[in-house]
């Protein structure tokens, strides 16, 4: 705790205090279900295959032969990186909008469920998810139908979308999450810095999370990250993204083999391929980020028997941005995320900013 004691004194400070900063978040949405893949016995003694791995060795069985698994759901949410992310910054204590896929032209009953200080404005149908978790990560299985026609002309002519201007213009930063699951996402991304930014009359703070770009081609990854760079122009650009996608990144983006046993190095080949602030990644035991002035490194704590893994990105991120709006050292927002992520992991919810003090603490 002796490492973290200024942190947790500034914490406090602010959760005494009302956060006079607003976020802006979008565009997705996807309405969850949390499962378990049963392994054997009933309901009274339930085994659930713990790892990837074993799952995986007696879905290999099934080849040629077929098979059933039975799944038991833990949870049905709200699901996506926008809503999740915006859940968490509003239980931090920060006022919000999410703009995204919750149910058109009515609201889906899940995301009624978003935290009091977020306000949202659907524009179109969600996503729906199956995620299978495992004490070692989780396999997410979506459909996404939804999206394929949602791009930025058809977000600026939906009713109730007329008002992303000056949404925009209210927040001091702009969260722009999901690029792989939205089909025309990039669209999404230029209109705003074609259309709106420029008549903004201050600088913002621009947080980016392209989420897993593996069924993305080179030229596409490219095409994003031109876009993203060009948000510096009106202000400070932060890109978070966790190990797996920094390597799946970095080979599209530079076109060369990612050094997988070396982070930093793939992270930093990246970092020059862009014009931002910083590159933002997130393994699951430290975090790191890489700006023009070197790099910085903080451990983390696993936690072992997570009560939920879904959603521990976009809570990372939250507390993340938590911390660049508070003006804490950049060290201060990577041990922010990584605590607020730990305790959202831990508890199965997101956390206040004293739940984040608690977890710091013990």
């Amino acid at each position: 705790m002796s490492n973290h004691k200024e942190l947790i004194s500034k914490l406090k400070e602010a959760s005494g205090r009302d956060i006079k900063k607003r976020i802006f978040v979008g565009f997705d949405g996807f309405v969850d279900k949390i499962q378990n893949v049963v392994k054997s016995g009933d309901d009274d003694s339930v085994q659930y295959f713990k790892t990837i791995g074993e799952f995986s060795e007696a879905t290999a069985k099934a080849a040629g032969k077929s098979s059933q698994f039975e799944l038991r759901t833990k949870v049905k949410k709200l699901g996506g990186n926008a809503p999740i992310m915006a859940h968490s910054l509003g239980s931090l204590g920060i006022t919000n909008t999410c703009m995204g896929s919750m149910g058109y032209p009515d609201l889906r009953p899940v995301f009624k469920k978003l935290h009091k200080n977020v306000k949202t404005v659907s524009v179109c149908d969600p996503g729906e998810t199956n995620a299978l978790e495992f004490n070692d990560g989780k396999l997410i299985l979506s459909e996404m139908s939804a999206f394929k026609s949602f791009n930025w002309k058809a977000l600026r002519e939906t009713p109730g979308s007329d008002d992303i201007k000056r949404e925009i213009e209210a927040c001091d930063l702009i969260a722009l999450v999901d690029w792989s699951n939205l089909a025309q996402c990039t669209s999404i991304w230029k209109g705003i810095l074609d259309d709106i930014l420029p008549d903004l009359g201050s600088k913002k703070k621009f947080f980016f999370d392209i989420a897993d770009p593996g069924r993305k081609s080179a030229d596409e990854a490219r095409d994003v990250i031109d876009v993203i760079s060009k948000y510096s122009e009106y202000g400070e650009v932060v890109l978070g993204i966790n190990e797996n996608e920094a390597y799946k990144l970095s080979e599209l983006v530079t076109g060369r083999e990612a050094n997988n046993s070396n982070l930093e190095k793939t992270g930093q080949a990246l970092f020059d391929e862009m014009k931002i602030t910083g590159l933002l990644i997130h393994p699951v035991d430290r975090a790191m980020m890489i700006t023009s002035d070197g790099v910085i490194s903080e451990k983390g704590k696993v936690v072992e028997e997570p009560q939920i893994s879904t959603g521990g990105g976009d809570n990372f991120n939250a507390g993340f941005c938590l911390g660049w709006l508070l003006g804490l050292e950049k060290n201060e927002c990577l041990i922010t995320g990584m605590a607020t992520s730990g305790s959202y992991v831990s508890e199965g919810e997101s956390q206040s900013i004293d739940g984040i003090i608690g977890y710091l603490e013990a």
